[in-house]
């Protein structure tokens, strides 16, 4: 008769997530916070529990574990008893477990950054900073994929081992379009940025650029911001998240600012209520404006800066640029110098990463001052 560990081994469990997925359903082990990721829910039983140790049954062991050269066997058969029976693990750094288990299998869980082009794209410095700091061993790379090669690619990344994929333009369209379930805020935004399978096999789509907006924008003004008025310049997909953002937090008069209004147009046809075409005299909606919106490239690296008059501006609204590179923009600069509020966009670039690196692998990640430290780095070596 098969053990339990060989039973599992054959079904090719190899890391944080498979485990989750797997005892979840044959042994209804601990998933009472869904949001939790598998080591802080394991650590939470381990410092609550107080049943024999198997290091304690395993004595001679011991003493290598703590050394953290732990065997591939017995890194597997701990964290298989852990769940099994709940027995406590001393003296092992849950990190140290997993990726020696990880190895053990010979896989790993592979994630990319899909778009035409993307070797700009900082996505890969953030998650491979995630996954080395809480030891993960996983993969995140890139790939220029084309629009019209977007789906066969996908499929062929996908039986390469790929759990999922970030998107950046010009294939957020075509994101929603092959996606088979999308939830409420991609469909209301109608793009996709984060895509990831199913335990059912289903390719599913959400959108987290308002994630990375909302949090972003909370995190620099010391709170869950609130505003009434706002004024959005651009009417692309990232100012389509910015707008449903702040229709989530209530503003009821979003102004938008676009120099071909035709575009505009179907985000007067998405939210009639709330979004309208900015008046001929910007100045009359800068007076009223409870936050200011760059959503376009304009200020860009290689495109032009964003030319508004910022005097009829309110010193009380707040100036928030979803453009990080360069890491200030001359807005930010103006905005900063006349004593407003302002938000730049590496903060919602971090924040928006969070909801696809805990869909992959299984940790929900904290954006924190090293990776903004990396990050920031990064631009300053390449000259932005």
């Amino acid at each position: 008769m098969k053990t339990r560990l060989e039973f599992a081994c054959e079904k090719g469990i190899n890391h944080p997530m498979a485990l989750k997925t797997f005892y979840a359903r044959k042994l209804r082990c601990i998933n009472r916070d869904r949001e939790m990721g598998l080591a802080a829910r394991m650590h939470a039983r381990m410092a609550g529990m107080r049943g024999r140790s198997i290091l304690d049954v395993q004595g001679a062991r011991r003493q290598r574990a703590r050394q953290n050269r732990l065997n591939p066997s017995l890194t597997r058969h701990l964290i298989l008893r852990y769940l099994l029976h709940g027995y406590e693990i001393k003296g092992i750094a849950f990190s140290t477990m997993v990726k020696t288990f990880s190895k053990a299998n010979r896989t790993m869980p592979k994630a990319a950054v899909l778009g035409f082009p993307v070797a700009h794209s900082r996505s890969p410095l953030i998650h491979r900073f995630w996954l080395d700091h809480y030891g993960i061993d996983g993969t995140y790379e890139k790939f220029a994929v084309r629009p019209e090669d977007f789906k066969s690619r996908i499929e062929a990344l996908r039986q390469e081992g790929f759990v999922g994929f970030n998107v950046t333009m010009p294939i957020k369209g075509e994101a929603f379009a092959c996606a088979d379930r999308v939830s409420a805020i991609a469909e209301a935004c109608r793009s996709v940025n984060t895509l990831w399978w199913n335990a059912d096999g289903l390719l599913v789509g959400d959108n987290s650029d308002v994630y990375g907006f909302l949090s972003n924008l909370d995190e620099a003004c010391g709170g869950s911001w609130r505003g009434t008025r706002a004024i959005v310049v651009g009417a692309g997909g990232a100012a389509f998240a910015a707008v449903y953002a702040l229709i989530t937090r209530g503003l009821n008069d979003i102004a938008i600012v676009n120099r071909t209004p035709e575009r505009a147009q179907a985000m007067l046809r998405r939210w009639p209520e709330q979004v309208r075409l900015s008046a001929p005299d910007l100045r009359e909606d800068l007076q009223n404006a409870d936050v200011l919106v760059n959503a376009s490239p304009l200020g860009m690296h290689g495109f032009p800066p964003l030319e508004i008059d910022l005097d009829a501006l309110s010193r009380e609204a707040v100036v928030y640029d979803l453009i990080y590179a360069p890491r200030q923009t001359t807005m930010i600069d103006r905005a900063k110098a006349r004593g407003n509020q302002t938000v730049c966009g590496l903060g919602m670039l971090l924040h928006q990463a969070v909801p696809g690196f805990a869909h992959w692998f299984g940790l929900r990640p904290e954006v924190n001052d090293a990776l903004r430290q990396r990050v920031d780095a990064d631009l300053v070596a390449a000259g932005l």
